[in-house]
């Protein structure tokens, strides 16, 4: 005699993710199956703390902020004008956060 179960969520939310156990028992014995439940969350971009139009004084130095949340925890990647932007001597990203130590006219973008 087969007795087949499901565990059905209609709607996962992530503190359900775990391990669960299926455990089949009768008066001969037991077994038991593990299951690791893992919630994909896709990306979320917290507040802002710059707001998303800046102007800055040429020469002089400014954060961007940029803060998201997911599982698995995303990358962030700033870029302008649809190209990557890299580390160098005026500009430092660390953390999500873009630091332009001198701007000039070539850091305008929209």
């Amino acid at each position: 005699m087969n007795n087949n179960y499901a565990l059905l969520f209609t709607y996962t939310l992530p503190d359900e993710a775990g391990v669960y156990t299926c455990i089949a028992t009768n008066n001969v014995g037991s077994v038991e199956q593990k299951f690791n439940l893992t919630v994909l969350v896709p990306p979320v971009l917290n507040n802002f703390k710059n707001g998303d139009n800046l102007s800055i004084v040429a020469g002089s130095s400014n954060k961007l902020y940029c803060s998201a949340q997911g599982i698995p925890v995303p990358d962030i990647v700033w870029s302008k004008d649809k190209n990557i932007i890299s580390n160098s001597e005026v500009i430092h990203i660390k953390d999500g956060i873009l630091e332009i130590l001198e701007a000039d006219i070539s850091h305008n973008g929209t």
